[in-house]
């Protein structure tokens, strides 16, 4: 499913959208720029439920994987020349092997 809204009124530009993947998740959020031909403003959120990096192995070489599950909660905030990003991402059981990285990744967390 992938839905895809957009509009502009009372001087504020909004974008909303939703992607759902089937049996892997959710992506979704709203963005508004307040007064965008002069301040800029953003405003909005974004959201990412249950994701699984196994979605991005088909990028990888032989030999290669990304594992685990991605979930997000963040709120838009500053404008277009400073954006700022709040909230909370968590990456569980994540384990990237890549011979594009120098090490052996066990599964780990990650939360910020």
């Amino acid at each position: 499913v992938f839905n895809l809204t957009a509009g502009l009124r009372n001087n504020r530009a909004e974008l909303g959208w939703t992607i759902r993947l089937t049996n892997n998740g959710q992506f979704d959020g709203q963005v508004q720029v307040t007064d965008p031909q002069g301040r800029r403003n953003l405003g909005g959120n974004v959201n990412i439920r249950n994701f699984n990096l196994a979605m991005i192995n088909p990028i990888f070489t032989r030999g290669e994987k990304a594992a685990g599950m991605v979930s997000a909660n963040l709120r838009l905030g500053g404008d277009v020349q400073s954006p700022q990003l709040f909230g909370q991402l968590q990456v569980t059981g994540v384990d990237i092997d890549g011979n594009f990285m120098p090490f052996d990744m066990q599964p780990s967390q990650l939360a910020v």
